[in-house]
């Protein structure tokens, strides 16, 4: 399946069967905090946060970034399980940039010079690293390193885990 969130529609996934090459939709709780650019935002603001979804095995992670000072721990973030066809509420989120692997290792590139979630302004100089969580269970974890970037954190578009023989 292919999951698609329409940013100018972010209250339900439009979900894409491969096998069927059928359409369905996918209620978003109103819990999930997406900025909705409907409500007074230009189309393309990007001084707006957008939201992270990441994928991690069977759940599908949209990540409710926090404003700039807010402190990294105690803010939610939710998940739908796409086996159990349901919502799971998570304490504490993970940075924007974020990829998850099969096994135990969890990979973050996060924004020393402020939130990590999106730059503020325009191409601002912003230095970043690569934290290294490890999975504590099924649904926690925590961090086991970091190392810096080797670019700006501004120049960072996306991230995903490719897993090497």
């Amino acid at each position: 399946e292919i999951y698609v969130l329409d940013r100018m529609e972010p209250d339900f996934f439009r979900v894409f069967d491969t096998e069927t090459e059928t359409w369905r939709t996918l209620d978003i709780p109103e819990e999930v905090e997406i900025v909705d650019l409907r409500h007074g935002y230009a189309p393309y603001n990007y001084t707006v946060p957008w939201p992270g979804i990441c994928v991690d095995r069977t759940l599908i992670h949209l990540t409710d970034h926090r404003k700039d000072g807010e402190p990294s721990d105690g803010r939610e973030h939710y998940a739908y399980d796409t086996v159990n066809d349901q919502w799971i509420s998570f304490d504490g989120g993970m940075p924007r940039h974020t990829a998850y692997s099969e096994s135990d290792r969890i990979l973050s590139v996060v924004n020393y010079d402020g939130p990590d979630d999106y730059i503020v302004g325009h191409s601002l100089y912003s230095r970043g690293g690569v934290h290294v969580f490890e999975r504590r269970g099924e649904l926690d974890c925590r961090i086991s390193g970091a190392v810096d970037l080797p670019v700006r954190y501004d120049a960072v578009e996306r991230v995903v885990y490719v897993d090497m023989p």
